[in-house]
């Protein structure tokens, strides 16, 4: 057996129209002849790259299924080796049971993300390239995935690698001047390299300063919904995940722990964390809640205030609202349907953004 070969499904485990296995090293289109006869009659090796060809799966003379043979050969393939994917029917049984032939027939098991490593080590695409994979397929928006897409294609590398270029140009001058006196080389100026050296400082200070941006577009922002007790909070969380996420009843200090969700709201991932209600207790409970609920305030990337219109400020809303200064903060003014006690006016002084519900 040929260990350089190695095998994988490609597709999710799970029932689906077509399961992929993707086979892929110098043995693939051998290893791809073992277990598959094509309708025409043409071996697996006899194709030419970048074509297709319908056949039967088979082990020890029995069919498997009907699939799909598509061959990619080096380097021109994901890997840069040759590559052969059998499209088979979808499904747990069925995938499996192909890719157990392919085992057989001489293949080894591939690791996780060995397909994206071996196109890596062959100098498919560069580390920035690699890591991108894992972000698109875990990709939760469409801003993630544009992100993710953007770095594939080696936007990030062309910048670093401008930055690189830059540098060893001005040392080769730097060089070529200082050893060779004689020849008619342009002088090397204490300004130009430090023009050179500033250039690179502010790219590569521009990319570090997008980081936190590319994390929150790439991971969704950790989004706290706060408030008093039995202002609403419960049930902003269960609007917003779809479902009953949250218990929801008019006794104040229902929700004791926080309660997690991830959703997708237009082209923002939003981490919701639903928390206990804001109140100084005597419950040692409902305190622990109240106190996580302050802990995770203090460390969020969006907040959101909710208030009951019906109700007048108290302490516990001046806290709040002081809280709201000092992170990204959407004001949420709940039971407007009831009347007005609360004072609006106070609020958007002091947060911008504010919804009516």
């Amino acid at each position: 057996m040929n260990y350089d070969t190695v095998a994988a499904i490609s597709t999710a485990q799970g029932e689906g129209g077509i399961g992929v296995i993707r086979i892929s090293g110098d043995n693939a289109l051998q290893i791809a002849d073992k277990i598959f006869n094509s309708i025409s009659g043409k071996k697996v090796t006899e194709m030419k790259g970048y074509t297709a060809s319908f056949g039967k799966i088979f082990e020890n003379g029995e069919d498997i299924d009907e699939a799909v043979a598509l061959v990619f050969k080096a380097p021109h393939s994901y890997t840069g080796e040759d590559v052969v994917e059998l499209s088979c029917h979808g499904g747990l049984y069925i995938t499996k049971r192909v890719l157990r032939a392919v085992l057989n027939a001489g293949a080894a098991p591939a690791q996780a993300g060995e397909f994206t490593k071996r196109a890596f080590l062959n100098g498919k695409i560069d580390l920035t390239e690699a890591e991108a994979v894992i972000d698109i397929i875990s990709a939760k928006s469409r801003g993630a995935a544009r992100a993710a897409l953007c770095v594939k294609e080696g936007a990030l590398r062309k910048k670093i690698d401008g930055v690189k270029n830059d540098l060893l140009s001005q040392a080769a001058h730097l060089s070529a001047w200082a050893d060779y006196p004689e020849e008619d080389i342009a002088e090397v100026t204490v300004d130009s390299v430090i023009e050179t050296c500033d250039s690179a400082i502010k790219c590569l200070q521009s990319l570090l300063d997008s980081y936190d941006c590319g994390q929150t577009v790439k991971k969704g922002i950790d989004t706290v919904i706060a408030g008093r007790p039995n202002v609403g909070k419960s049930t902003i969380m269960n609007l917003l995940s779809g479902y009953e996420k949250s218990i929801v009843t008019d006794i104040p200090g229902t929700t004791r722990d926080i309660v997690e969700d991830t959703v997708t709201v237009g082209d923002v991932v939003l981490n919701l964390s639903d928390t206990a209600g804001l109140r100084d207790t005597d419950d040692a409970v409902e305190k622990i809640g109240v106190d996580r609920a302050r802990k995770r305030l203090e460390q969020c990337g969006l907040l959101l205030a909710v208030f009951d219109n019906s109700r007048e400020l108290d302490e516990d809303d001046y806290n709040l609202i002081e809280s709201a200064k000092s992170v990204p903060s959407i004001a949420v003014i709940n039971k407007t349907d009831l009347d007005n006690k609360l004072d609006i006016k106070y609020i958007s002084k002091n947060i911008k953004y504010i919804v009516y519900i």
